[in-house]
């Protein structure tokens, strides 16, 4: 997707239909994770089984379709490229960019989580079911499906890097606010599912930046790096949400919402640092690539 996404100028493109697609999945994974809660309700641990037999299944299923259904065009080891790709990788590491793009991905993902405090909170203070927070789930997902189409649809084309980013910081900032309003199944759904469809946009901005800053030749080690940053980042960044939340707020949901609503739009004092250039779609495609985009 990164070196496609170079070569063609469709990075976001390509990464709008990647999420697109995952989103879809997470909607039948929530669907499924509800039936499982209302089916064994009273036997949580049959639930967990049952749930965990099925995830232990599935990418058996897609190992099995890769084995058969991928084709891989075999190269034979060539030397020379392979040393020139080892000094891009040592080169990498000395790239000021790509270090700038480390700091931003960490630092604008690592505020105060909500998501488990959120969990806590709808089952304790609201009292929704766990069946039905698994509902919230597949309402996220649907909010995330629609985010990946506004993404590719409204911001794919010639929009800068930067004006990408920060609609999808003041975005990602704004679709938390509706937790808010949250008092029962209703108001739930769509706040989560107003939440899901910001959030995608916040990602895929974000991705873009990390997809863009990859350097040649080491585009998928370098893209794997960067969102290893970006999920430890993220998941540290609930931990500490959940800490203030047990701990210095006191159960308290609004205090820890607007918290991390503050300092998600606080990313966008990174923006003047980031540089910043049109999504081109009408780069010159190699026959791989135009390949791949149809």
């Amino acid at each position: 997707m990164v070196q496609a996404g170079q070569e063609t100028g469709r990075t976001r493109l390509f990464q709008g239909a990647q999420w697109f697609s995952l989103s879809l999945a997470a909607i039948l994974s929530g669907l499924t994770g509800s039936w499982i809660c209302a089916r064994w309700s009273s036997d949580p641990g049959n639930a967990l089984r049952t749930a965990a037999l099925i995830a232990m299944f599935v990418p058996v299923v897609v190992a099995v379709l890769t084995w058969f259904l991928v084709n891989d065009q075999r190269a034979t080891i060539n030397l020379p490229e392979f040393k020139a790709t080892g000094k891009a990788l040592l080169l990498a590491f000395a790239n000021r960019r790509l270090w700038l793009v480390v700091t931003f991905l960490f630092l604008v993902n690592f505020n105060p989580g909500i998501q488990t405090a959120l969990y806590d909170h709808l089952e304790k203070k609201v009292g929704l079911e766990h069946s039905y927070l698994a509902i919230l789930d597949t309402m996220f997902s649907v909010g995330q499906v629609m985010g990946a189409l506004i993404f590719m649809v409204a911001m794919s084309g010639r929009m800068s890097t930067r004006w990408s980013t920060a609609i999808g910081l003041v975005a990602g900032a704004a679709g938390m606010l509706p937790m808010l309003t949250i008092a029962g199944k209703n108001s739930a759904s769509f706040a989560y599912s107003i939440w899901g469809a910001t959030a995608m946009v916040a990602v895929l901005s974000q991705l873009t930046v990390a997809a863009e800053a990859c350097p040649k030749r080491v585009e998928a080690v370098v893209f794997a790096a960067l969102m290893s940053i970006s999920n430890l980042s993220a998941q540290w960044s609930d931990v500490v949400g959940s800490t203030l939340y047990e701990g210095m707020l006191n159960h308290r949901m609004p205090p820890l919402i607007l918290t991390s609503v503050a300092l998600t739009a606080a990313g966008l004092l990174f923006l003047p640092f980031l540089r910043s250039h049109p999504d081109n779609e009408t780069a010159i495609a190699t026959p791989e690539t135009q390949a791949l985009t149809c």
